[in-house]
C-alpha cells in the first residue's frame, strides 16, 4: 500500500472511492466530480499538504482523507476495509491538524458507517452532534410566503452582494460548533463561484439599502434537484419572518426552473431552522455524524519563536535563524525581499520582528549613511543577538524592544516597512499587519514574507514520523500556515498594488535537508519530552539517512513574499 498525496488527475479515482463508500452507508451519491474539482481548486486547501490517498499495489485508489477548515473527512472504499487503512489516515489527519493549530480534531462520518464509528470511538473521540440532509418534492413544498413589510427580495447579484452576503453570513453562523470564519475570497470561492451557483435562483432580502437575510441556491447538474448552500439571516432582523419569505421564495425559483426536488443542510443543534424546514414540508433524509476529540498539548519542550525567552535554551533557536540564513536558497529569497521594498538612498524603513538581525545590515548599505534602519524585536535574547551585528552598521542601525501589534513609531514615520516570518509568530497577526500600514507614509511599500516546509519519505516509519514531528523543537510554522490568506490580508487593511512572488526548492543534500528540518535536533526533543525511546530515534535517523543517501526522501520548501503600497490619501 502506497500513501501520497494525489494530483488533479486522480480526480475521478477518488470520486469513485467516495461514491463506492456513500452508496454503501447512504444508498445514494452524494459526491459529483464537479463539487470534488471546486474543493480542490480552492485556494485555502493545500492538496499536497492537506489531502491524502491510498493505492493499493495495482495502483488502485482505496481510500481518501482531507483535512479542510471544518474538519476532516476521511473515507476507505468498502472492500479495502479492516487493513488497517482507516487508521493510518486517522494518524495523519491528527498530525495535519496538531500542524495547524486545531484545538480540536474533528471529523464527520455516514450514521451507517460502523467501521469508522468503532474506529473514531476507540481512539477516544465522541459523537457531539449530527447533520441531516432534509429534502421535498418541490411540488409539495408550502406556498411561498410574502415578504415581511419594508423588505424586497431580488435575485443575487454575485459581484456587488459579495461582501454584504458575507457579512451576514459571518454574523449569523458566528458562534455555530461547527462554523469557522472564513475570508471574503474564501467565501467567492466556496459558494459565489461554485459550478452549479445559480444568482438567478437565488435570493436576498433587502431592507432600506441593507442586506437582511439571503439563499444561495445551486442546481444539481444533469438533475432535477435544486441545493439551498445557506440560508441566513441578520441577527437584528431575526424572528420576523425573513427567513421563511426568502427560502419559500427560493423555493418558488427552482420549480419555476423546472427542478422537482430541494435539498438542503442542517445541524441537529440548530433547532429554528429545523422547524422552518419541516413547516415548508421538508423532511430528513440522510444524517451525519460529527466527532471530535481535544488535541493533546505537544509535549515539545520549547515555547517557541512565539516566545522565545521562555526556551529551554533561548541560544540555540537564535543559532537555528542564522543557520537557516545561511542556506543559499533562503539568502537568495532574502535579498529578494529586500528588492521588493524598492528603497531609494536615505530612505527610512523598519523591518519588524527582525530576529538576530541578518537583513539589517544589507538594508544599511542599500538606504547608505543618509538612511534611517529600525530592527523591531520582542525577544530580548534574539535582539542581543542583534546587536552583536550593529557596529559593523556605522551607527546607521537601530534596535528597538517591542510588539509588532503596538509598534512604537508615529504614523508614517517609515518610507517602507518589511516582515519575513514574523506574522505566523504573533497572536493577532491582522493588527500587527495594521500597525505596520500605519507607520509606513502614504505611497511607501509593505512587504510580507512567510515560509512553509514539508517532509517526504514514504517509507519512512510513520508512527515514530508523527511523534518526532509532534515534539518539533522550533515548533517554527506553527497554525495554519498565514502565506495563503496574505494577499487577501494585505487588501483588507488598506493596501494597493498587492502582488505575489514565490519560490521552491527541494532539499536532497543532507547538510541542506537537515538545515530545513531540524530533524534530528527533533529527534532528540522527542526522546527527552519521552515520546519516543533512544533505540527507536536512533533506528528512525538511520532510515532517514538511507532513504536520503538513495533518493527517496526531501524536504520542500516554499517562500511567498507579498509586497503591497500604501496609498496616497
Amino acid at each position: 500500500m502506497r500513501f501520497r498525496a494525489p494530483i488533479a488527475d486522480d480526480a475521478p479515482a477518488v470520486l469513485a472511492v467516495l461514491s463506492a463508500r456513500e452508496l454503501t452507508d447512504l444508498g445514494v451519491r452524494v459526491y459529483t466530480l464537479e463539487d470534488l474539482r471546486d474543493e480542490w481548486r480552492a485556494s485555502d486547501l493545500d492538496l499536497e499538504r492537506n489531502a491524502l490517498l491510498a493505492e493499493s499495489d495495482e495502483g488502485r485508489i482505496v481510500a481518501y482523507a482531507t483535512v479542510q477548515r471544518p474538519g476532516t473527512l476521511a473515507v476507505v472504499a468498502p472492500d479495502h476495509e479492516g487493513q488497517g487503512i482507516g487508521s493510518r489516515l486517522l494518524q495523519w489527519a491528527e498530525r495535519r491538524e496538531r500542524d495547524l493549530g486545531r484545538e480540536s480534531h474533528r471529523q464527520w462520518v455516514a450514521a451507517n458507517n460502523l467501521s469508522a464509528r468503532n474506529l473514531l470511538t476507540g481512539a477516544g473521540y465522541r459523537r457531539t452532534r449530527s447533520n441531516w440532509r432534509m429534502v421535498a418534492p418541490l411540488d409539495r413544498v408550502r406556498p411561498r410566503a410574502g415578504a415581511p413589510a419594508g423588505v424586497r427580495l431580488r435575485p443575487v447579484d454575485a459581484e456587488r452582494d459579495a461582501g454584504a452576503l458575507h457579512a451576514v453570513d459571518d454574523l449569523a453562523f458566528t458562534g455555530s460548533p461547527d462554523y469557522v470564519p472564513e475570508s471574503l475570497r474564501q467565501f467567492r470561492e466556496g459558494h459565489l463561484q461554485a459550478h452549479d451557483f445559480d444568482p438567478e435562483l437565488s435570493r436576498v432580502a433587502v431592507k432600506g439599502e441593507q442586506i437582511v437575510g439571503f439563499a444561495l441556491a445551486r442546481r444539481r447538474p444533469h438533475e432535477p434537484v435544486g441545493w439551498v448552500d445557506i440560508l441566513a439571516v441578520h441577527p437584528d432582523h431575526q424572528g420576523r419572518g425573513i427567513g421563511t419569505a426568502v427560502l419559500t421564495n427560493t423555493f418558488a425559483a427552482l420549480a419555476a426552473a423546472g427542478l422537482r426536488e430541494v435539498q438542503l443542510g442542517v445541524a441537529s443543534f440548530n433547532r429554528r431552522a429545523l422547524r422552518l424546514y419541516e413547516r415548508t414540508g421538508m423532511t430528513p433524509q440522510l444524517q451525519f455524524d460529527i466527532y471530535e476529540r481535544a488535541v493533546a498539548a505537544s509535549p515539545s519542550r520549547w515555547r517557541s519563536y512565539r516566545d522565545v525567552d521562555a526556551a529551554a535554551d533561548p541560544a540555540s533557536l537564535a543559532d537555528q535563524l542564522d543557520d537557516l540564513a545561511s542556506v543559499p536558497f533562503v539568502a537568495a529569497e532574502k535579498r529578494r525581499s529586500l528588492q521588493l521594498l524598492e528603497l531609494a538612498s536615505g530612505a527610512a524603513v523598519l523591518d519588524v520582528g527582525c530576529g538576530t538581525g541578518p537583513e539589517l545590515l544589507a538594508l544599511a548599505e542599500i538606504v547608505g549613511p543618509e538612511g534611517r534602519v529600525v530592527g523591531l524585536e520582542r525577544s530580548a535574547a534574539l535582539l542581543a543577538a542583534a546587536s552583536r551585528r550593529g557596529p559593523a552598521a556605522g551607527g546607521r542601525v537601530q534596535l528597538i524592544h517591542g510588539d509588532a501589534s503596538a509598534l512604537p513609531f508615529a504614523a508614517g514615520e517609515f518610507d517602507a516597512s518589511r516582515a519575513d516570518r514574523t506574522l505566523q509568530h504573533v497572536d493577532r497577526p491582522d493588527l500587527a499587519l495594521r500597525e505596520m500600514v500605519r507607520v509606513t507614509r502614504p505611497g511607501g511599500r509593505v512587504v510580507v514574507t512567510e515560509s512553509r516546509w514539508g517532509l517526504v519519505a514514504p517509507e519512512l516509519d510513520q508512527a515514530l514520523t508523527d511523534r518526532v514531528l509532534g515534539t518539533m523543537a522550533s515548533e517554527a510554522e506553527p497554525a495554519e500556515w498565514l502565506g495563503y490568506r496574505l494577499p487577501a490580508m494585505l487588501e483588507q487593511v488598506g493596501l494597493a498594488d498587492v502582488a505575489s512572488v514565490s519560490a521552491d526548492y527541494t532539499a536532497t543534500e543532507p547538510d541542506d535537508f537537515f538545515r530545513f528540518t531540524r530533524l534530528r535536533a527533533s529527534a532528540a526533543d522527542a526522546v527527552r519530552a519521552g515520546a519516543l525511546g533512544e533505540e527507536e530515534a536512533r533506528a528512525w535517523l538511520s532510515s532517514l539517512d538511507g532513504l536520503l543517501a538513495r533518493g527517496d526522501a526531501f524536504a520542500m520548501v516554499l517562500i511567498l513574499h507579498v509586497a503591497a503600497v500604501r496609498p496616497a490619501g
